[in-house]
């Protein structure tokens, strides 16, 4: 048993240090502040009710960041939670703007080559969003048409 503890110790200082990722830069993936600077009209309380601001990916050439945000919170005196989800986009380190979504459910939000895809679980087959000339100014989802705004 001694040798079993020895080794597993032995692996774990041996193990390169996992890069950090996205989750461990605290809130909003340590991106508050360009979202601010650039006029996010989303909610900027992490404290409140419970919210993941997961990166989704890099398409086309690795200047945008698409990340995949999703909130629920309870307002002041509210007696109704509200919540959502909305793609935020990112060129570089400066805040694009967003696309608010319509769930419930939530939809699935993931990068392919220079590609965001979307995918949700009604009847309607998403086309991919191609980002090599950046972000579309609007999008079909789910049957609606959403606007990038900030």
């Amino acid at each position: 048993m001694l040798k079993i503890a020895a080794a597993a110790a032995l692996l774990v200082l041996s193990s390169p240090a996992e890069p950090q990722d996205e989750a461990s830069k605290g809130c909003f993936a340590g991106r508050r502040e360009p979202l601010i600077a650039g006029g996010f009209s989303g909610s900027m309380d992490c404290s409140v009710g419970s919210s993941t601001f997961r990166l989704a990916g890099r398409p086309g050439d690795g200047h945008y960041a698409v990340y995949d945000y999703r909130y629920s919170f309870m307002p002041e005196h509210g007696a109704v939670m509200h919540g959502g989800q909305r793609v935020i986009v990112f060129k570089d380190a400066d805040y694009v703007g967003q696309y608010g979504l319509n769930p419930p459910p939530y939809a699935s939000v993931s990068v392919r080559d220079a590609r965001l895809l979307i995918r949700t679980e009604d009847e309607f087959d998403e086309p991919p969003l191609d980002f090599s000339d950046g972000p579309p100014p609007r999008i079909f989802v789910g049957g609606n048409v959403l606007h990038l705004f900030r």
